[in-house]
């Protein structure tokens, strides 16, 4: 970029003869797929291996308050995730159904289930706290309409409980109106934030300007007119 600009509680952490470091992240995570649950994608990718060894190492806390948010999913879910170790020594993944009779890698589940699943394993290997921004492309795409909301809702209720920060990029007019609904609701409205981005009809079509909206999301429904 030709330039770039970050600022925290009006400090400016980029400058031509510094940079900074942020005091309020101390972790990033980046989603862009449910697929980085299946270990026949991480080979050439260092970001979906990171992301996978999030989802089966632990930080050997789970903490408290996250526990309401584990039970929320393993209802979803209709079971929980679990984990252990191959013959090779690698860490697979499981989701085992809450009747106990039936107990598959997580690499065979529905993606949409698999959307519920890497959030519920970040959240029990104690990721997501105040200190992450967790940031998710496109969340609803292999959700069913129902589990669109639900999902927001799980978003939402991360936030509200454990201070994680979100980025979230959504073409979803259904997801975008249940964020918002939502979060009045959890009375966290105020910490959200809507944005629209517009391409650049210049030289470079990967360049865009992304407008701040604050709570109006009128904007985004239009232009999906």
């Amino acid at each position: 970029p030709e330039s770039m600009q970050l600022w925290e509680d009006d400090v400016n952490i980029i400058s031509e003869e510094s940079l900074g470091s942020l005091f309020n992240i101390e972790r990033a995570i980046y989603i862009d797929t449910p697929m980085a649950l299946n270990a026949k994608n991480l080979a050439d990718n260092v970001f979906l291996q990171r992301l996978h060894s999030n989802m089966t190492h632990s930080l050997g806390r789970t903490l408290d308050k996250s526990k309401m948010l584990l039970l929320r999913i393993a209802r979803l879910l209709n079971g929980k995730i679990s984990q252990s170790d191959s013959l090779l020594g690698e860490t697979e993944l499981y989701y085992e159904r809450k009747d106990e009779h039936l107990k598959l890698p997580v690499e065979k589940i529905a993606t949409g289930m698999k959307t519920f699943a890497y959030l519920y394993q970040l959240i029990k290997n104690g990721y997501l706290d105040d200190k992450t921004i967790l940031m998710i492309d496109e969340p609803e795409v292999h959700l069913h309409p129902q589990w669109i909301v639900e999902y927001a809702r799980l978003l939402v209720l991360i936030h509200k409980t454990l201070g994680t920060k979100l980025i979230l990029a959504s073409h979803d007019p259904d997801f975008i109106a249940a964020i918002k609904a939502i979060a009045k609701r959890e009375e966290v409205l105020e910490e959200t934030n809507f944005y629209i981005s517009s391409s650049e009809e210049q030289e470079c079509s990967y360049r865009y300007n992304f407008k701040w909206l604050g709570k109006d999301i009128e904007p985004i429904f239009e232009s999906f007119n």
